[in-house]
Order: structure tokens, then C-alpha cells, then sequence
């Protein structure tokens, strides 16, 4: 149901298990970082006995937008979006539109990569083959971009379709889909539902099981790594002549409920946030046949730029290990340093259960936004005395500025046990540690 696809000149982040590992610095890696995106998937809703609503869904990340500054200091930015359909032959056949505006209060909120213009464009069809085309073209941009053809088919007698939702308690009244091209949150559980036509229905009826394997994926070849879970889905599992339907124009929600055109729905809990951020496959059998996949990422979408490389990752210790310790602790091949690595943030877990490592994420993140927030021309921000302290201490609970009669701004950062004092250096944002 669900297809992850990229615009042509689009990649997806590195995931963990793949970091790059030439010797780069942190500015050389940023050089290198993936382009904006535009995510995107579809999904399929029976509306009657012979239409059946194709929704392609989609979330657009701000800094891949153009805003523009208005008189009151906020931004503000548009964009269209159409899709069009196309027949086996290739003729286009539909075509639908969408546009969307937004407005944020501060020129940061523009270039963050974890907000988003969220939508989908959707059009019903009957029984067939086709392919979609999804085209947008920002207020400002004269230049349209497209994704590519996405094939697809549509036949209400044989469906079996997967639909990938937000955790949330089973039976809630509306569910949001997860919307991240057909791929998990890295972190986060996964509430999953599976729609069967009635024919599939009975003809798989008191005989279905569903399994989960974790994959290896480079380039186009496919790896199996191992099974993480096989289990019987219980008839008490099934919503009789239910099937899951959109609930709102504009943002992808659903909601179970009576399916006229005959299908059937069960959801069930998978534990992604105990996973490790890989490659998914989801096969549903009807006792030992296999009747229907997707495969998906378990995607760190908001990743630490640090952990794209694991000699930077190292270096970045420095901020809270002796050089020493580091060199003593990481030494070896990269398999060698990548273990040590690995168990140096898995003993400071504070959700071991888990696979997403809070502690560490916050480390890095930290590192991120002092790169942003305290670059000079001549230092990067995690090399400042800003940096350093924010690295180790977090966010302040209070500052203060002052302007001393020496001319140089004072700024103080307050935390609960103890307070920073850092003077201005010139008018470039260098500030020195004085107390």
C-alpha cells in the first residue's frame, strides 16, 4: 500500500548503522549533509463497491521552502502541489491540486528541519493500473519540481492493505498517520492496522499470522538479518466489515469505520522503540503462504549531525572525557571503536529497554545548536565558551545582559546551583568566560 520514494535529487539520512566513516570534520560533514525533502506515500480507502480513494500523503520540511519577511517580523510562505494520474498507456488521466500557506514567528522557525507544511491530495478510482505523478512549485520558485511516477493497482476483491499509525490506544476514535514516506519514527512505537477485502477475509479466516524481520539494505540488494517476532492474529483481533477512512481534507487522520464495500480490519502494536534504527519487513501469512509485505525504515529523521560519522561522534567526547580516556577507550579498527562506542552510551542509557538513547541524543543535539546558535567568524560554536558551557549544562534556566561601564556586554546564565558570566569580545558574538 505504502511506497517510500525520494524527488530525484533528494537523499535520506545515513541510518545508524551505515555512518559514513572517512575522516571528516564536523564542518566538512555539514558540508556534505542530505538536501531538504519532501516525504511522501499513499494509501488506499474503499468508497464504494467499485471506487476506492487513493490519498497520497505528504509533509514538507521548512527549510526546504522559500519565506518571505513581512512588515510584523513574521515569515510567511505558499506553496502548490498537484497530482496526476496516469493511465497503464501513460496518458494522463486526473489530475488533482492542493496549496497550502504558513506563517512562523522567527527567521529559526524557517530553517528547522523537525517542522513541516503537512497535506495530501487524493482522488477516487476504480479497479485498474495506474501511476501517480506528485508535482510542487513554490509562492516564490518558478521552478517545479516532481516526483517520479509511482505505479500502482487497485482491486477491491483481492486488497490487503498495511497503514501505519502513531501509538495510540487501539480502538481510538481518529489516528494520525505516521506520514514519514511510508517509514517509522526511529524511537517510537508503532500502532499498525492491516485492511483485508472480504474475499481475502474469509479465504484467510482463523489462519493468519504476521512477522517481523529486520533486513540489510545497500543499494538494491536485500539481506535478512533475523526474525524479531512471528505471532497468530486472534479472530477477537478483527473489526468485521470495518475499514479504515480519512477523516479530515487536508491532514492524513483516520478513523475505522463501516465499510458498505465490504472489508475487514485489525490493528496490533509493534514495539519500534525497542528496535535498532534498520530496514523492516512485515509478511502476513495465511498459515504457511505468504500473502502480503512492506517493507520500511525504522528513520531517524532528526539525527545529530555528529552521529553520521563515528570519528566525529569520538572527537565530540572531548567536551566531557580527558583526551586520554578517549584515546585509551577508542582505539582499534572502526569495528573496534564503533563497539566501544556503542557501550560507552549504552551504560549511560536511561531507558535500556529501549534502543533510542536519550542521554545521547541530547549530547548531540546540544552540539547542533551550538554550532547554530554560537559560531563566530573565527570559532565554531562548540569550540566557544558559550558552546562549552551549554554542551555540559544545557539550556540556562535564566539569562541577563548588562552593559558595563568598560563598554563590553556581560551576559549571565543562571543555572540552579551556579551562574556564568561571559563578556563580549568585539560586536561579532565572541564571548569570553570571565567568571
Amino acid at each position: 500500500m505504502f511506497r517510500t520514494l525520494l524527488f530525484t535529487f533528494f537523499v535520506f539520512l545515513l541510518c545508524q548503522n551505515s555512518i559514513a566513516q572517512s575522516r571528516v570534520t564536523y564542518v566538512e560533514l555539514l558540508q556534505s549533509q542530505r538536501q531538504s525533502q519532501i516525504y511522501f506515500e499513499h494509501s488506499f480507502h474503499p468508497s464504494s463497491d467499485s471506487l476506492t480513494e487513493l490519498s497520497v500523503n505528504f509533509r514538507i520540511e521548512h527549510d526546504f521552502l522559500t519565506f518571505t519577511k513581512n512588515r510584523d517580523n513574521t515569515y510567511q510562505t505558499e506553496i502548490k502541489g498537484s497530482l496526476e494520474i496516469y493511465d497503464k498507456d501513460g496518458m494522463v488521466i486526473r489530475t488533482s491540486f492542493w496549496s497550502a500557506e504558513k506563517r512562523v514567528d522567527s527567521y529559526e522557525k524557517t530553517q528547522v528541519r523537525d517542522e513541516f507544511i503537512i497535506g495530501r491530495i487524493h482522488t477516487e478510482l476504480v479497479k485498474g493500473s495506474y501511476f501517480y505523478q506528485l508535482k510542487f512549485q513554490g509562492g516564490s520558485q518558478r521552478r517545479e519540481i516532481s516526483s517520479e511516477k509511482v505505479p500502482f493497482s487497485i482491486n477491491l476483491q483481492s486488497a490487503i492493505w498495511f497503514y501505519m499509525l502513531e501509538e495510540t490506544e487501539i480502538g481510538s476514535e481518529s489516528v494520525t498517520l505516521i506520514n514519514y514516506g511510508g517509514n517509522a519514527v526511529y524511537g517510537k512505537n508503532i500502532t499498525l492496522a492491516i485492511s483485508l477485502s472480504d474475499s481475502m477475509y474469509q479465504f484467510s479466516k482463523n489462519n493468519l499470522s504476521l512477522e517481523l524481520e529486520q533486513l540489510d539494505i545497500v543499494e538494491k540488494d536485500t539481506t535478512f538479518v533475523k526474525s524479531i517476532f512471528k505471532k497468530s492474529i486472534s479472530d477477537s483481533l478483527f473489526n468485521v466489515k470495518k475499514s479504515i477512512q480519512m477523516t479530515n481534507n487536508d491532514i492524513p487522520t483516520i478513523k475505522l469505520g463501516e465499510s458498505y464495500s465490504g472489508f475487514t480490519t485489525f490493528f496490533t502494536t509493534i514495539a519500534n522503540k525497542t528496535y535498532p534504527n534498520a530496514h523492516y519487513r512485515l509478511k502476513l501469512f495465511k498459515k504457511d503462504s505468504l500473502i502480503a509485505t512492506k517493507v520500511y525504515q525504522s528513520y531517524w529523521y532528526d539525527i545529530p549531525l555528529s552521529l553520521l560519522n563515528l570519528d566525529v561522534s569520538i572527537s565530540m567526547l572531548k567536551f566531557i572525557l580527558p583526551a586520554e580516556k578517549i584515546k585509551q577507550t577508542f582505539s582499534g579498527n572502526e569495528q573496534k571503536k564503533l563497539t566501544s562506542f556503542s557501550t560507552f552510551w549504552k551504560e549511560k542509557d536511561p531507558t535500556p529497554e529501549s534502543d533510542f538513547n536519550e542521554l545521547m541524543y541530547e549530547f548531540y543535539k546540544r552540539i547542533d545548536f551550538t554550532f547554530k546558535e554560537y559560531t563566530t567568524p573565527g570559532k565554531s560554536g562548540f569550540e566557544t565558551d558559550m558552546g562549552k558551557i551549554y554542551i555540559v549544562y544545557g539550556p540556562p534556566t535564566s539569562k541577563e545582559r548588562a552593559l558595563p561601564s568598560s563598554g563590553f556586554v556581560v551576559e549571565s546564565w543562571h543555572y540552579n546551583m551556579r551562574s556564568f558570566s561571559f563578556q563580549a569580545k568585539s560586536g561579532f558574538g565572541d564571548f569570553e568566560l570571565i567568571r
